[in-house]
């Protein structure tokens, strides 16, 4: 049985770029939680210092998570341009589609794991 897909985008945060990055993040949460029911999710955390973030989405497969990237592809397009994307680490099974869009951009690194084992309360 396929587990949960979990994807994990760790970026920098320009400097006099925070407040800007802060309300694209809101506005993101509001528009995933209502358009994109599969999300079981999504969350943002930011250093202290406010120049690294790491945004967590977790779905229940593979057709949420390119749901959500298709859904919200304009808003993460104009979120991407806002920071350095570093690091994108998708756990799980998600589609070839995709794996395939997201290793089309090389400026930041790609991870991906397939899931072993666990459970989901």
């Amino acid at each position: 049985m396929a587990g949960p897909v979990v994807f994990i985008g760790s970026y920098r945060i320009p400097e006099g770029a925070f407040d800007s990055f802060a309300t694209g993040m809101r506005d993101m949460s509001t528009f995933v939680e209502a358009e994109v029911p599969g999300v079981r999710l999504f969350h943002t955390y930011v250093n202290d210092a406010r120049t690294e973030g790491t945004t967590i989405y977790v779905h229940p497969n593979g057709a949420s998570l390119a749901q959500h990237l298709g859904a919200a592809a304009n808003r993460i397009d104009e979120g991407s341009e806002m920071v350095q994307v570093d690091r994108i680490q998708l756990l799980g099974s998600a589609p070839p589609m995709v794996v395939q869009r997201l290793a089309e951009d090389r400026s930041y690194e790609l991870v991906l794991q397939e899931h072993l084992v666990g459970f989901t309360r």
